[in-house]
């Protein structure tokens, strides 16, 4: 501690640029539960009341406990743990509106004391006298650190927390993204653990939509995360992605299959070797697939996940050696957004010549659904334009991706054509598969044109 202190120094803030904070803002935005603490703070206040005597302090500083109380580990997650000493330090630069400069002085040390333990009246005294605070005030800091540990053990126990040492309800970034990630990982545990048909194509969906949102979205947000969960869990995530969405791909060229021999009215028996040769991939498929998640390695995989986000999985805001992350959910959207803008921007630029390459438009539409991810992860603070934007960013991504399945069946297609004489197809097949051939063809020019109808109406008004 003394060693931290050392290093530590400070310049004060002209009274009118300070923006102090309401107790309940400042626990909601790093991720601390008012609701649940409040009582237990009263009781932190009373005990004050009840000590000060001993320590021969005014009453009137009781607050200062019960405000200790709500922000005890209030730098979990913001300070690395070899700073977490530096606690005091988060209501220095965020002090309270119901504290004076002073108190707000005062219950900086209370904080930092506590997480130290170790703090005694000397080391107090030395942490008031680099903040220029006379040290009578030294009995003030030990009281309110003692009612805090006794009302801690005749606390009511009230507190549930969620992943990562978050709580319930917060609105700062990291708790929220935790909390996310939990829940995504609960939802594939009970899809997985109900043993469904995996030949059922909502049941591949369903598994196939959690799993996406799980890796996407961890994704988008990587760079605010622990570098473990991008190198441990992220390619483990992209291969069970990519396990359901060959399955997904399979059940796509049968669905567009289906849809053409409607249209022609003919039976589904003029393909003998194209429904023998999906078929036997998608069997293929199914039966990786029940095998793979009736093993033990994707449960190892998912227990291990969980206990990573019960110790945290977002990077320390304050990070020694790096510029600080921003945190507030606010400043997080805005810079997500830009982010995935610049993107789409990056994009368009090789979009405007004799041909656009299938490619840009794939990569396009990864980062239109990235938008998507980012906008949806904070659609409870969405303003109008935000909104209207997630709605655009949800339909290009369905419109790209309807142009990226054609351009798949187009590719399967043609690949078997050029193999007609090793499968010895008869000239009916060949026939067929020729018109199904133009029928997609038909079709992605007329996703094109969508997609052409709305990307220029979204770049007028984005880009």
């Amino acid at each position: 501690m003394d060693k931290i202190m050392a290093k530590r120094n400070y310049i004060r803030n002209p009274r009118e640029k300070v923006r102090h904070w309401g107790a309940k803002e400042l626990c909601s935005i790093f991720g601390l539960s008012y609701d649940t603490r409040k009582e237990n703070a009263k009781l932190a206040e009373l005990i004050f009341r009840a000590v000060s005597e001993d320590y021969q302090v005014p009453r009137s500083y009781a607050s200062i406990a019960s405000r200790a109380f709500l922000l005890k580990g209030i730098g979990e997650g913001i300070l690395e743990e070899d700073s977490l000493a530096l606690e005091g330090d988060i209501v220095l630069t965020h002090p309270l509106k119901s504290l004076s400069d002073k108190e707000n002085i005062l219950l900086a040390a209370v904080l930092t004391g506590m997480r130290t333990h170790v703090m005694d009246g000397a080391g107090v005294k030395e942490y008031l006298k680099k903040m220029q605070v006379s040290k009578k005030y030294v009995p003030v800091v030990e009281a309110a650190m003692e009612s805090v540990q006794l009302a801690e053990k005749q606390a009511i126990p009230s507190e549930e927390k969620c992943p990562g040492g978050r709580k319930a309800g917060s609105s700062s970034f990291s708790g929220q993204l935790e909390l996310y990630v939990s829940k995504q990982l609960d939802t594939i545990r009970q899809l997985t653990e109900k043993t469904p048909d995996y030949g059922d194509p909502e049941a591949i969906h369903d598994l196939r939509v959690a799993f996406r949102k799980l890796y996407s979205v961890t994704e988008v947000f990587s760079h605010y995360m622990k570098p473990r969960w991008s190198f441990c869990y992220q390619p483990q995530l992209n291969r069970n992605l990519k396990r359901l969405g060959a399955l997904r791909d399979l059940d796509v060229l049968n669905q567009k299959q289906i849809v053409f021999l409607e249209k022609e009215g003919i039976s589904p028996d003029v393909f003998p070797v194209w429904n023998k040769i999906t078929g036997e991939r998608r069997e293929g498929c199914l039966t990786a697939m029940e095998q793979h998640f009736s093993s033990d390695e994707f449960p190892k995989l998912a227990a291990a996940m969980e206990e990573e986000i019960k110790q945290g999985i977002c990077t320390p805001v304050l990070h020694r050696g790096k510029e600080a992350c921003i945190f507030f959910p606010e400043e997080v959207k805005k810079e997500g957004v830009w982010r995935a803008v610049m993107k789409i921007r990056a994009q368009k630029n090789w979009m405007e010549g004799l041909l656009v390459p299938e490619p840009v438009l794939h990569k396009l539409r990864l980062s239109f659904k990235e938008l998507r991810y980012v906008l949806d992860f904070f659609r409870e603070i969405l303003d109008k334009e935000e909104a209207e934007m997630l709605e655009a960013a949800r339909l290009f991504q369905e419109v790209l991706g309807d142009l990226h399945d054609e351009t798949v069946l187009l590719q399967e297609i043609r690949k078997l054509c050029k193999k007609q004489e090793k499968y010895q197809m008869d000239p009916e097949e060949r026939t067929y598969l020729k018109k199904f051939e133009h029928f997609s063809e038909k079709e992605r020019d007329r996703h094109y044109a969508l997609f052409e109808k709305h990307w220029n109406a979204f770049c007028r008004k984005y880009i």
